[in-house]
């Protein structure tokens, strides 16, 4: 299942809600529960009084505009009712324009930076080795805050997965001298290509998600589009192998015991 890009670049309204799923159960967006903005002009603003009329362009040149730019703080809460996980957010607060039938509104815009537990891009599907689990779940807990980390953290993933699925780390490489039979440390690339023959499809996903890693290792601000591509490959990448193949089994298995072990019907 694509990923919704939409609801992963920008942040939310109170108007509008929250549009991520709950960590904790999945099945239900999260909601405001608590807010507080902090700016220049106070340390706590209610909620209610962001959203106002268009003010006139007099009064524009009389405001310092920049005020309106800040932090905020927000409790969030499943709204299933058999869940109710609580979910804590932080970032930066916005007032922008929209326009709603013929009239122009101030509106507050929060832009998450960080998230406490992180909020899952997709679902990690069972069977998924812890320690690649946890390499992701990093990716997750960075991305608001540093695309470039999370893209390094994907990238770990994989090197991760490639063990799990049994893809030499180091080999031995017969020199002269001193230099004889070393043992070397395979690097991603080289672990990578040992999939070419074997896996082609995998083996040019995975180098994807490795190109994607670099360039997040380099200084430069990376953007979230780079992150998204890289979690949506990765899913691709756990899917093919921890769901689609299990379906494939059980058909498979269902199969043969309906043709009780024969190959022919």
């Amino acid at each position: 299942m694509a990923i919704d890009r939409q609801i992963w670049k920008y942040g939310f309204t109170l108007q509008e809600g929250v549009p991520w799923p709950c960590p904790a159960c999945g099945r239900a967006k999260l909601r405001v529960e608590q807010c507080s903005k902090a700016d220049k002009d106070s340390n706590a603003v209610d909620m209610a009084i962001f959203e106002r009329p268009f003010p006139s362009w007099d009064d524009q040149l009389d405001k310092d505009w920049d005020s309106y730019v800040g932090a905020f703080a927000a409790v969030l809460r499943c709204g299933d009712t058999g869940c109710r996980a609580v979910v804590s957010v932080a970032g930066q607060s916005v007032q922008g324009d929209t326009w709603v039938g013929q009239g122009s509104y101030w509106v507050m815009y929060f832009v998450p930076q960080y998230f406490y537990p992180a909020i899952p891009v997709f679902s990690i599907p069972k069977g998924c080795p812890v320690n690649t689990r946890k390499e992701i779940e990093a990716a997750f807990s960075l991305y608001w805050a540093d695309p470039g980390a999370c893209v390094n953290r994907i990238r770990s993933a994989i090197e991760l997965f490639l063990t799990y699925l049994g893809v030499k780390v180091f080999e031995i490489r017969v020199g002269k001298g001193r230099k004889s039979n070393r043992r070397i440390r395979l690097s991603l690339h080289e672990r990578i290509q040992l999939l070419e023959k074997s896996q082609p499809e995998l083996n040019q996903t995975l180098m994807a998600i490795k190109w994607l890693g670099n360039v997040g290792s380099h200084p430069g601000e990376r953007s979230k589009d780079e992150a998204l591509d890289g979690f949506e490959l990765l899913e691709h990448v756990l899917n093919e192998r921890f769901v689609q193949h299990k379906k494939y089994i059980s058909r498979l298995s269902k199969t043969i015991i309906r043709k009780k072990g024969r190959s022919k019907s």
